[in-house]
């Protein structure tokens, strides 16, 4: 039976059975062709065009509150990405089109904070990648790796670190890789087995992508559609 583990999301908790590879997807990106031209050249940014997307206020007019970042990192060991925290320094959680939660550090009750989820989502790699959770161990510690479920991209040394899901147990995360720049970290999801999608964008663009239909997702597409929204989670200062 499902485990929940936060309002409206659920987590398949039996032990996995044994499968014979990992299916990857790699998702090319691409600027999204309705939103080329709209304001002068070198202003735009992903950003922008995902709260225009989302029919979010401009980013100069809301405001959810003052993030920690720098203990946020500490707590998970890497650099954020500059989109995402633009994103959630004006917005804060939500979820896009009432399916994808974008989770954000210290989220208001009912909402799942940042580091919390990633505890969680890595968790459940650690099942897939090494045949049981036992113990915090890094996801790119490849010692523990055990059966062919760590996926072909991923690199000992490498780490996932997770910002958000969906009510179907799929988690999205960043791939982390030593010496790339913060920026330059690329969006995964993992359905709730043990495939992944991978995608050559970063937050902002890839969630832009799949809401233009400009990137295809097996498990997110159907999902999206217009007009699309974002569920704001408690209220901004």
């Amino acid at each position: 039976m499902p485990e929940t583990l936060r309002p409206g999301f659920t987590l398949v908790n039996d032990r996995p059975r044994h499968c014979a590879g990992s299916k990857i997807e790699t998702v090319g990106s691409g600027r999204p062709g309705h939103l080329r031209g709209r304001r002068p050249s070198g202003t735009i940014t992903p950003v922008d065009d995902l709260v225009e997307l989302l029919r979010l206020p401009p980013l100069d007019r809301s405001r959810w509150r003052s993030t920690d970042w720098a203990a946020t990192e500490a707590a998970l060991g890497t650099s954020l990405p500059g989109d995402y925290k633009t994103f959630i320094d004006a917005y804060g959680p939500g979820a896009i089109d009432d399916h994808l939660l974008v989770c954000a550090p210290d989220a208001s009750p009912g909402w799942t904070d940042l580091v919390d989820n990633n505890a969680v989502a890595q968790e459940s790699c650690r099942i897939w990648f090494g045949g049981d959770a036992d113990g915090a161990w890094p996801l790119g510690d490849s010692a523990h790796w055990d059966g062919d479920d760590v996926p072909d991209w991923f690199e000992p040394g490498d780490d996932l670190v997770s910002w958000g899901g969906t009510p179907d147990g799929d988690f999205l995360f960043w791939h982390i890789r030593p010496g790339v720049a913060a920026a330059d970290h690329p969006v995964v999801l993992r359905e709730r087995g043990p495939f992944f999608e991978r995608f050559e964008a970063g937050f902002a663009a890839t969630l832009t992508g799949l809401l233009t239909g400009a990137i295809s997702s097996r498990y997110l597409s159907r999902w999206l559609t217009a007009p699309h929204s974002y569920g704001l989670a408690g209220s901004r200062d």
